[in-house]
């Protein structure tokens, strides 16, 4: 799946988004889980770009569309809290079983590659300031490493999955 706020039309400044175009031939498309205002469109969001303001809402696969067999997925986000309220802000995931989602976790300032039943890894960011987040599951392991919008590391973490319920922690923040 691929998407860019770039490319979302016929919304202005503060407009709701209620569906995210799947760019790639996949047709996973985003749709909205929350009411109205909270997932916003924003024409000078992150580092003054088209972006999607999360305010307490949230984006899913529908509910067709699985997650992939092999557990494999890699996301890319761009993303700025403003504030620290709401439970579990997700950005991004998967909408029929639930099996993962890039969230913030309730009231924290740490940003999770939630799976299956666990919010780990997750990385710590400071509200107000524009991050681009890389996580990547491959089925065994998973991982998140989120960046200022310059490119500078501002941490990472990884879990290594053995057997069904023993998730093994390796974390560093820089």
């Amino acid at each position: 799946a691929a998407f860019d706020a770039d490319t979302l039309s016929g919304l202005n400044d503060g407009d709701d988004v209620s569906k995210w175009d799947d760019l790639s031939t996949n047709s996973r498309h985003l749709l909205a889980q929350t009411g109205a205002n909270t997932v916003i469109y924003e024409e000078n969001g992150v580092d003054t770009l088209p972006s999607i303001k999360f305010a307490a809402g949230q984006l899913e696969t529908n509910t067709s569309v699985p997650t992939p067999a092999n557990g494999k997925i890699t996301t890319i986000v761009s993303f700025r809290f403003s504030d620290l309220s709401g439970s579990n802000n997700h950005l991004v995931g998967q909408g029929e079983d639930q099996y993962w989602q890039v969230r913030k976790l309730a009231s924290s300032p740490f940003l999770a590659l939630h799976i299956v039943d666990s919010n780990a890894p997750s990385v710590k960011f400071e509200v107000g300031k524009d991050y681009i987040a890389v996580v990547r599951a491959d089925g065994i392991e998973k991982d998140i490493t989120i960046y200022t919008i310059d490119g500078k590391l501002v941490g990472t973490s990884s879990y290594i999955k053995y057997g069904e319920n023993n998730i093994l922690p390796s974390a560093s923040n820089a």
